[in-house]
Order: structure tokens, then sequence, then C-alpha cells
């Protein structure tokens, strides 16, 4: 409230506020009582924001502990857990499995190169067999 006029009982002769909770300002200093409540206010809620917030923060992280420990101290962290070792079974099985893959392919690689040598040598022979046939046969002329 803007006034001129402030009762006998004000302690500040510029501003005071009423029992009511009321607020007096003389009419020279409404501009700036106007800005102080208005950041006053904006404060006020910036703080209530906060605080809301901060309470909906705690709440979502008493409510996250709250899941985490049922989930904890139920079954489910007990089945991770075993996941997680038949996961690890299973990796040393497939490493056992691809040795036993490297094994048969240098085997079969081996045998194979093997038979490679075995026909060069029988297509050698051949080469030498048919020449010397060539020889025996008469030359055309």
């Amino acid at each position: 409230m803007v006034s001129k006029v402030f009762p006998s009982n004000a302690l500040n002769d510029k501003m005071y506020i009423d029992t009511s909770g009321i607020l007096v300002v003389k009419t020279d200093y409404a501009s700036a009582a106007y800005l102080g409540l208005r950041h006053a206010v904006i404060h006020q809620f910036q703080v209530q924001s906060r605080l809301n917030t901060q309470q909906e923060r705690e709440g979502a992280h008493d409510q996250i502990l709250g899941v985490l420990k049922d989930w904890m101290q139920g079954n489910k962290l007990k089945d991770v857990f075993a996941k997680i070792d038949e996961a690890r079974k299973a990796t040393i099985e497939t490493e056992d499995l691809l040795q036993k893959l490297q094994t048969y392919n240098e085997r079969t690689v081996k045998s194979s190169r093997e038979f490679q040598i075995k026909i060069r040598g029988w297509l050698q022979e051949s080469t030498q067999i048919l020449g010397e046939l060539q020889e025996k046969l008469p030359l055309d002329s």
C-alpha cells in the first residue's frame, strides 16, 4: 500500500509493515519497494521450487534405494551372478571348441599338402612315362 501519511507509531519514515502484514510505503519509495518486493517474490518462488525439487530428488533417491535394496535382497541379484557364471563357462567352452577347430584345421591342411605333394609326384612320373613313349614312337616326317 502506498501512502503519504504514516501512523505515529511507525518505526520507519519510509515504509513499515502493519500488524496484519500489509506493507505500507511512502509515495516517493513506491518504485523501489515494488522492485524489492518483486525480487523477494521471485527469490521466494525460486527457493520454494528448489525445495520442491530437492524434496522430489530426495523422494526419488529414497525410492531408487528402496528398489535397489529389494532387488539385491531378492533372487534377482543371485540370478545375475548365476548368468555371469554361465557366460564365463560358455566363454571357456568356446575357447576349447576354437582350439579344437584350429587343431583340426591344421591337421587337415597338413594332410591336404601331403596329398598335393603325392599328386605332383604322380603327375611328374606320368609325364616321364609319356615322354618315354613319345621317344619310342616314330616321328612323322
